[in-house]
Formats: C-alpha cells, sequence, structure tokens
C-alpha cells in the first residue's frame, strides 16, 4: 500500500511543479493533456516515462523536473541500478536544457551521487556529492530542503566509508539548516536526527545516539502515525541501538515490528527489507541460534543478489557472516569466504587456491567493499585457526599467518585514505584484532618449528601496531623535501592544517546557537577542501604522496642496526595476551604469557598511589611504601625479571610500552624484595635504574627514525620557565585572538615557586638556551625548540575535561596576535619528534 501511496503522491506532484514553470499556452495544454492521459495508469512508474518520451521533444526545463520525479521514485523504491541508469541519462540531458548551477540539475547530480551510493560505489560517489556540493556554493537558488539532503547524503556516505570526523559536521549542519527554516518539527528532520543517532551508535557515544533516535522516531510518529516507512525506518535503527546495548529482548520485538511494516509497506523485493532480515539474523548469531540466523540469511543472500547484485556491500557482507556462523566447518566456511574475497577482484577470474586469491587481491588497486574485505580476512583467520586445533596441520597454520599479514597490509594502504588523524586511530578497531591473531600464529608456528623467522614476523606485526599512525608524521617533512611539491602548496596544506584546527576548536568553545552554525559551516567546507587538495597531491604528486603515506614498520635487522652493544630493545604488546619482545645487537627473543587485566589494574593502581599519593605519605609512611613496594615488585617480577639479557655488557634499557604499561615507571620497580629495619628509607630501596640506564620510545620504528636524523638537533637543552604577571592588552579578545575559555583560563595563574630556580639550575650545569618569565612565550619556543635535543618546560598545564584535546601549557602571556601562548598537545607532539620532552 506505501509504494502506491507514495507514486501516486508523485504523479500529483508533477501536476504541481508545471505550475511553477513558465510554458507557452500550448506547450501548457499538452502538458496537461499528458496528465490527464497517464494519470490513471496502473504502474505509475510507466505513466510518469510515457510522459518524458512526450516531453524529451521540447526543448524545456520541465522534461529535468519531471525525470527528477522519476529518480525520486526509483530512489524510494529500492531500484538502484535504474536509479543509476537514468540519472546518468537524465544528467545528460539535463545539460543542454538548464543551468548547470540550478537546483534542479543539482537534484539530478545528487540522485546520480545516490545511485553510487547505494551501489556500494563509495569513490565515484563521493566525486558526485563534492562536485554537487560545490556547485550549490555557486548557485544563485537556496532550495535548503535540496542542500539539507544533500549534506546528509554526502554524510552517510562519508559514514559508511568510516571517515566519522567529516560525516557528523555535515549531519550537524543539515539539521541546523531546517530547524532554523523550517521548523523543529519537519519530515526533513527526521534524515540526519536517524543518521547522527546511527553515527553516534558506532563511536559508542550511547546518550547522544539514544537522544536523536528517540526524536526522529517521535517527529516520525507525529507526522505520519506507526504505519508509515519514515517511523519504520527510525524504529529499525532504534532496534540496532537496543542490540548493541546487550539488550536483545527489546531489540527482537523491534525488528519483528519492522519486519512487519517493511513487507507490508514495501514488498520483500525492497533492499530494506532484506536489510531487516539481516538485522534479526545478527541478533539471532548474538543471542546463539545460529540455525534460526543461517536460515535467514541464506533468504537474504538470495534477496540481495537479485535487487542489488553479487558485489554489492550486502551481499558480500552476508556471505561473510554466513563463514562466521560455520567458522567451525571448514569445508562450509571457506566456500563462503573465497565468493567474497573473489568479488573484491576487477577480474572476472575465480580463484579457488588461497595463495593466489591473497596475491591476486593485493595486486588490486582498490577494492569493491574494504569493510567486508577485512571482515573475510577476519573470519578467514578464525576459521583457519579453528581448523589447526582440530587438526595440527602446520600447513593450515601457516596460511593463516598469511592471510593475517596481509590484512595488516589491507590495513596500512586503507589507513592513507583517511584525511583526519581520529578516523585513522579508529581503523586500529580492525589493525588490533589482525594483529592479536598474527602474533598468537606467530607464536605458535615458531614454538612448533623452532624458525626465528617467525619471531621476526611476530615482532614486526606488534610494531606495525605501534607505528601505523606514527609514519605520516615522520615522513612529512621529507615529503616535502623530496617529494617535488611546490613551496605554494606546502604552505596551502600547512594553513588549511591550522585553519581547520582553530575552527575546530572555535567550535568546541562557541556557546552562542547562531555562532556554532556559522562554524559548522566553515568546518564543513575546510573538510571538502582538504578532501580535494589531498585528491589532487595524490594525483598530480605522486612521489610527495607515497613518501608521505609510506609504510614505515622497521625490520628487525634494521633496529639492530641501531643498537649499540649495551643496549637491549624491550618491546610489550598486550592484548587479551602479553607478548613481550627482547632485541639486542645480535639477537631477538620472544616471551609469551597470559594477561589478568583486573589484576594489572589492580597492581598498577597500587604503584601509581605509593608514587603519587602525598597525603597517605604524611600520615603513613610505611602504608606508602608498603602501597607502592607491592606494585613496584608485581611489575618487576612479571613483566621485567623474567626477560632481562643474560649478556653482562647490557646496561641500557629501551623500553617500548604498550596499553597501560605506558603509566609504569620502570626506572622504580624494584629488583628484590625491600627490606626495611626501623625507619624507612627510599634512598637505599634496590630501584631498576641502579642496574640500567632506562630510556623510552613509542615505536622501534621511530627509535628508528630519531637515529638516522641524529644530527637534526644540538643534544643541548632547551629551558623554559613560564610567568604569569604580564598584563595583556585586553582588546586582544575583540580582535578575535584571544577566546574567552583562554582569558578564564589564564585569569587564576600564578607563578609557580621555584621554577625560575629550577631553569636557573640547569644553565648552570649544561649546555643549552633558557627562557625566563617575559621571553618565555610560545612564538619564542616555536621558533627555537626545533633546534635542541631535550626541552625542559616549567609551566602551569591546563586540562580540559571536556574537551581533552584543548588541554595545554600556558607560556608567559604576551601581545603577539599571531600567538595565544597556549601550547596545544599537538604542538608538543610535533616538536617532540626529535627531542626527549621533560
Amino acid at each position: 500500500m506505501k509504494y502506491i501511496l507514495v507514486l501516486s503522491f508523485l504523479i500529483g506532484s508533477i501536476i504541481t511543479s508545471y505550475a511553477q514553470v513558465e510554458a507557452d499556452s500550448i506547450l501548457s495544454a499538452k502538458i496537461s493533456e499528458l496528465i490527464s492521459q497517464y494519470s490513471q495508469h496502473p504502474n505509475h512508474q510507466e505513466a510518469i516515462q510515457k510522459i518524458l518520451v512526450e516531453l524529451k521533444k521540447q526543448d524545456d526545463t520541465t522534461y529535468v523536473v519531471v525525470g527528477n520525479k522519476l529518480l525520486k521514485t526509483y530512489d524510494l523504491s529500492g531500484q538502484y541500478k535504474k536509479l543509476k541508469h537514468s540519472s546518468q541519462e537524465f544528467l545528460s540531458s539535463a545539460k543542454e536544457r538548464i543551468d548547470t548551477n540550478s537546483s534542479d540539475y543539482i537534484t539530478t547530480l545528487m540522485f546520480l551521487a545516490n545511485a553510487h551510493n547505494y551501489l556500494g560505489e563509495y569513490e565515484v560517489a563521493e566525486s558526485k556529492y563534492l562536485k554537487a556540493l560545490t556547485l550549490y556554493q555557486n548557485s544563485s537558488e537556496k532550495d535548503i530542503k535540496i542542500y539539507s539532503q544533500l549534506l546528509t547524503a554526502t554524510g552517510l556516505l562519508y559514514k559508511q566509508m568510516q571517515r566519522y570526523e567529516e560525516a557528523e559536521p555535515l549531519y550537524l549542519q543539515a539539521l541546523q539548516l531546517i530547524e532554523d527554516s523550517l521548523g523543529t518539527v519537519h519530515t526533513e528532520i527526521i534524515y540526519p536526527c536517524n543518521n547522527l543517532a546511527v553515527l553516534y551508535k558506532d563511536l559508542n557515544q550511547w546518550g547522544k545516539a539514544e537522544k536523536y533516535y528517540k526524536r526522529a522516531i517521535s517527529i516520525a510518529e507525529k507526522l505520519y502515525g506507526t504505519d508509515h516507512q519514515y517511523y519504520s525506518t527510525t524504529l529499525n535503527n532504534l532496534g540496532v541501538f537496543y542490540k548493541y546495548k546487550g539488550d536483545l529482548d527489546k531489540a527482537e520485538k523491534i525488528y519483528k515490528e519492522v519486519l512487519e511494516l517493511d513487507k507490508k509497506n514495501l514488498g520483500e523485493q525492497h533492499p530494506y527489507y532484506t536489510t531487516s532480515l539481516s538485522n534479526l539474523a545478527s541478533l539471532y548469531v548474538q543471542s546463539g541460534r545460529t540455525a534460526d540466523a543461517e536460515k535467514i540469511l541464506t533468504k537474504v543472500l538470495a534477496l540481495n543478489e537479485q535487487s542489488l547484485g553479487k558485489q554489492h556491500p550486502y551481499y558480500i557482507r552476508t556471505l561473510n557472516t554466513l563463514a562466521s556462523i560455520n567458522q567451525n566447518d571448514l569445508n562450509k566456511a571457506i566456500p563462503n569466504l573465497l565468493a567474497s574475497l573473489n568479488l573484491q577482484i576487477s577480474s572476472t577470474a575465480n580463484y579457488t587456491d588461497l595463495d593466489e586469491l591473497l596475491e591476486a587481491l593485493e595486486a588490486q588497486p582498490s577494492f569493491v567493499y574494504k569493510q567486508g574485505l577485512l571482515g573475510a580476512l577476519m573470519v578467514l583467520n578464525q576459521v583457519l585457526g579453528n581448523a589447526y586445533m582440530s587438526t595440527s596441520n602446520l600447513d593450515i597454520l601457516k596460511q593463516a599467518l598469511r592471510s593475517d599479514l596481509a590484512a595488516l597490509r589491507f590495513c596500512d594502504r586503507f589507513r592513507n585514505e583517511f584525511a583526519f588523524e581520529s578516523d585513522k586511530l579508529r581503523l586500529l578497531r580492525f589493525v588490533t584484532p589482525f594483529a592479536q591473531q598474527g602474533l598468537r600464529i606467530a607464536t605458535m608456528l615458531y614454538e612448533a618449528t623452532q624458525d626465528k623467522i617467525y619471531e621476526e614476523q611476530a615482532f614486526q606485526i606488534a610494531e606495525q601496531n605501534k607505528a601505523s599512525l606514527i609514519s605520516n608524521a615522520l615522513h612529512a617533512t621529507e615529503a616535502q623535501n623530496f617529494g617535488n611539491l611546490p613551496e605554494n602548496l606546502v604552505l596551502q596544506e600547512k594553513q588549511l592544517q591550522k585553519s581547520l584546527s582553530t575552527t575546530k576548536k572555535k567550535l568546541l568553545e562557541a556557546r552562542d546557537g547562531s555562532q556554532k552554525a556559522v562554524l559548522q559551516k566553515n568546518l564543513n567546507t575546510l573538510n571538502q577542501e582538504i578532501t580535494s587538495f589531498k585528491k589532487d597531491l595524490e594525483s598530480k604528486y605522486p612521489k610527495y604522496y607515497n613518501t608521505k603515506y609510506q609504510s614505515n614498520t622497521v625490520s628487525v635487522a634494521e633496529l639492530q642496526k641501531i643498537l649499540s652493544p649495551n643496549q637491549a630493545l624491550i618491546q610489550y604488546f598486550i592484548g587479551d595476551f602479553v607478548e613481550i619482545f627482547v632485541v639486542t645487537k645480535d639477537s631477538i627473543n620472544m616471551y609469551s604469557s597470559n594477561f589478568n587485566k583486573k589484576n594489572f589494574k589492580n597492581h598498577l593502581v597500587k604503584l601509581r598511589e605509593g608514587l603519587t599519593n602525598y597525603a597517605m605519605l604524611n600520615q603513613s609512611v610505611e602504608k606508602s611504601f608498603n602501597t607502592y613496594s607491592q606494585g613496584a615488585r608485581w611489575f618487576y617480577t612479571n613483566f621485567i625479571e623474567h626477560i632481562l639479557p643474560t649478556d653482562k655488557a647490557i646496561d641500557h634499557l629501551i623500553i617500548v610500552p604498550d596499553n597501560l604499561l605506558g603509566y609504569i615507571p620502570f626506572e622504580a620497580l624494584l629488583t628484590e624484595d625491600p627490606i626495611q629495619s626501623g625507619k624507612v628509607n627510599f634512598s637505599t630501596l634496590p630501584y631498576l635504574i641502579k642496574d640500567y640506564k632506562i630510556s623510552y620510545t613509542y615505536s622501534a620504528s621511530l627509535l628508528t627514525e630519531s637515529y638516522k636524523n641524529k644530527h637534526n638537533n644540538n643534544h643541548e637543552i632547551l629551558g623554559v620557565a613560564a610567568s604569569y604577571t604580564h598584563k595583556s592588552d585586553e582588546n586582544l579578545l575583540k580582535r578575535g585572538n584571544r577566546s574567552y575559555e583562554d582569558v578564564e583560563n589564564r585569569s587564576g595563574l600564578v607563578d609557580i615557586p621555584a621554577t625560575q630556580d629550577e631553569v636557573h639550575h640547569l644553565e648552570e650545569h649544561f649546555n643549552g638556551h633558557f627562557l625566563y618569565k617575559d621571553d618565555a612565550t610560545e612564538k619564542a619556543f616555536k621558533e627555537q625548540a626545533k633546534d635542541y635535543g631535550v626541552i625542559h618546560l616549567a609551566m602551569h598545564g591546563i586540562l580540559n575535561k571536556k574537551h581533552p584535546i584543548l588541554s595545554n601549557l600556558a607560556f608567559t602571556k604576551d601581545d603577539d596576535l599571531e600567538q595565544n601562548n597556549f601550547g596545544s598537545l599537538t604542538v608538543f607532539a610535533k616538536k617532540g619528534k626529535k627531542v626527549k620532552l621533560v
């Protein structure tokens, strides 16, 4: 019933559209005749098509208007292949009939982008959306509804590509536009609210997700009732929300209600219906009803093939899920996985040998569905691992390692397609499970064969997990120097990133709604500019792009070249288990152990409390000592003692911590049980630092890179001691250089006792440059930091609990118009790449 009602409405809306088109009386009469002739046609899409055949003979804009009505029917009814074909045809005709900056042309282009998006052709869809957004900005026709739909559709694309940082502001801008122009209860609000809810669910921001889900449902119910497709769609997504929260009974009830609505309103051939079926199957998998799930998914697979085609992401995802359900049955799982992976290859070849298939995949320049590729490889590793456990066949285990290593290389490739670091970071939800599986497999192969190659492969897997997000920063300067990038583009890239950081900061601090709306729009514009700029660099300056985004995972041999005979690098990997690698100048050893997260945290709390709880120390030295020593001994016994090199020449440990081990000061660990008689004397305790020099690095790759660039600093100290007595020009706030938050944060700052003496003491004993009081500004720091090997900062730190990214250190205030004398964390990350921060 819903399907017929929608098409009947669209025929009626065509009549309304004609009233808005200036045409001569003869043409108007012809249109009226056509509508009269076809309005009672049993197939409304065919009726519109017949009208279009007649209109195409006229050189008139009406053809485009009516064409867009037909495209909307294809869009709403899930006929995505027809939508793609027809929108391409109408777009070509529209260029000859109307201005390409007109809202009608932009609408046609948006439908074409939608078609590519629905069919999983994400890269093509992005180019169409970005073109449509650019055209809208240059258009004199400002149709808010079209613009809102375009923003929301582009956001949906980015969400599906896991580019969340670009998706969120697009949704928020669309929502703000509709609220400002059409009110807070309107059909158009349903789309951005619904999509914001899905996005926040994916980001585990449950409170925000539920808020937008319920708002979308409330509007849909108020405007259309509980029998309408808008209500069904929003209700379905609320079911997904409850499933992810673990409320399976509530989710199942919602899914079944949605299925009945979809079946009645859309029919079983519509992609929305198959999506609802897939959701119910997923719930059955989660609740252990795998037989019911498999039966449903088999039906879903056939429906997806019929309506969307085999290369659609939904079809590939269903194959992966079916394989996952049967992961303990090699004969049932592998055919589905081979089918899924073969669909990622552009050629028509059908590989039946897994090694040949992996080789063909790695040669692919692009993929149909990246998440589907990684999902298939994840399931493949589980299937092969289970098969090995039941057969002890080492060939199966070697295949599992090959597929895991391939998956990690794919992750490395995919991260370079993200423009923003936060989205690259989220890719780790794929990387970390692959790293864990790879480490387990490599360890099992080493234990079974004693072949050192598996130790080295395990080390590189752990290292890649750490180094993947660091390498881009390491190579940025090198890429600019050796990538043949013109100076004006270097400056443009820096300016775009600076503008982005500034806009984000202002948006987080904004209090006024209208100010937020302007900043939201500016942020979206910047995101689009950065995306386009990055794509231009990739195509026009491949040497720069490849240099900047190349993989930077160091090998054991490369690491050993830079280690001295007295050094040992100790690298930790902490997941569901602990893996420790000890690398010296001429050896590598691997140690595995189980990991009890609760026990780990309990001892971490003891150690940190014993070191930092001065109130406890003042009240009871003995209690403080016991608390500290228990933690310090536990970590030494479990994480250091059994892996220390036996070579007595080694006296320098380079620690590469992981996970919560980053909170551990290894220097303070105790090598023996402390024996105290009488008063506690902390100075006589058997600290690890008494036996070894200890230093730290984020990854072995970063350490190797820093050794290559040793000549880039002068090995001296830059000491900075800030002061807070300076009275600044209050007009700086009015000029936009200071935010209200900056002024408020600084108003309560007072000089820290002894900081000036602290830096003076360094000056007496070390070579370097030392900035005091009025000289200790952010500008002076930025100008000089790059030249020094050690940076010592003595100043206030300001924590922003709501938005930690806005936390910073406070330099001495001055009236500089470019710097606000708050050093952000990103500044120190960049300045600290080749120096030691104290």
